[in-house]
């Protein structure tokens, strides 16, 4: 039951977003073509429920041309991000697209974030019980140290988010989700989690 009442939430908020936001989208649609050449969004395949993949949606924030294979930026001021596109990371408004993933079964708003299929490959037994629920476009990890936790950290809060999951906890993790986004900023230090397992971040946008 808790798992229908999560679907219907994720429908309701998703839906209302999207409509109430719509004139924002169109707006940061026009000011990415403007901006830089390329398309508007940015698509990656990721990991979802179920071990399947997905084709993750996202605003593009980094020029085209960018080589999807290096290492994403690490502070505001890499070259390779355009100038909306710092706007978009700093907000976190480069994640709205994915309202879209939570729209088509997906995702959820709440969960784990989706990860790569290179990241997938490295997760013990007891890990991949984060493949028994929907990735989130916000989780528990990104309200416990967002940036500033490790790889290990985020799994640890993912784990716990499972198992302890309520509705609760993600009304907790929805609002304090997005005071973070308006107060915590930092969010070019990811990559120094990915480095203790030799890792490059692909996600290039």
């Amino acid at each position: 039951m808790k798992m229908i009442i999560k679907r219907l939430i994720d429908i309701v908020i998703s839906v209302l977003a999207l409509l109430i936001f719509s004139p924002v989208l169109i707006l940061i649609s026009f000011l990415i073509k403007i901006d830089s050449t390329g398309p508007v969004f940015f698509c990656q395949d990721r990991v979802g429920q179920g071990c399947k993949l997905f084709t993750l949606w996202k605003f593009r924030t980094m020029y085209s041309d960018t080589n999807p294979k290096a290492d994403s930026p690490n502070s505001d001021s890499d070259v390779r991000i355009t100038r909306i596109g710092k706007f978009l990371r700093e907000y976190s408004l480069d994640e709205i697209p994915q309202l879209i993933n939570v729209l088509t079964g997906e995702m959820s708003l709440i969960g784990p974030r989706p990860i790569y299929l290179k990241l997938a490959s490295l997760l013990n037994k007891e890990q991949n019980k984060r493949f028994k629920v929907k990735p989130g476009i916000t989780g528990l990890a990104q309200i416990n140290g967002r940036a500033d936790s490790t790889w290990t950290e985020r799994i640890n809060f993912d784990s716990y988010y499972i198992d302890n999951y309520s509705l609760k906890l993600d009304i907790v993790i929805f609002f304090k989700s997005i005071f973070i986004i308006f107060f915590n900023k930092n969010i070019y230090e990811v990559n120094a989690s990915l480095e203790e397992h030799g890792i490059s971040n692909d996600d290039k946008s």
